[in-house]
């Protein structure tokens, strides 16, 4: 179990560098809904039967993280997207492969 969590929270730093590399907007929440579903699913692979709190609390965790962070907010920022009529979004104050380079340095550190 704690390798498939391992492969999911590596998916969401993956995820992150998406979000840094890329310029559009909605790609960037769509990335977001995908790592906020994968955040919901890791307290289902990190639960121990002899864990304090049981179902009821593995349940509060994955589905509030499933209906704020992947459906909710997304939901949201997308339906301002599309209501301010965003075409090209995001402007890099710095160029791409720094950024990547930056991002993927933090990662690194933080690890």
């Amino acid at each position: 179990m704690t390798a498939l969590a391992d492969l999911l929270l590596m998916m969401v730093v993956v995820l992150d560098l998406f979000i840094v590399a890329t310029s559009r907007l909605t790609a960037c929440i769509r990335s977001t809904a995908l790592q906020g579903a994968a955040l919901a699913v890791l307290p289902l692979l990190l639960w121990r039967p002899d864990a304090a709190g049981g179902w009821g609390h593995l349940v509060v965790m994955g589905g509030g993280t499933l209906a704020l962070k992947a459906l909710l907010i997304p939901a949201l920022l997308l339906r301002a997207v599309r209501d301010a009529n965003v075409r090209r979004e995001v402007e890099p104050f710095v160029s791409l492969h720094l950024s990547v380079l930056i991002a993927t340095v933090l990662a690194g550190v933080s690890f």
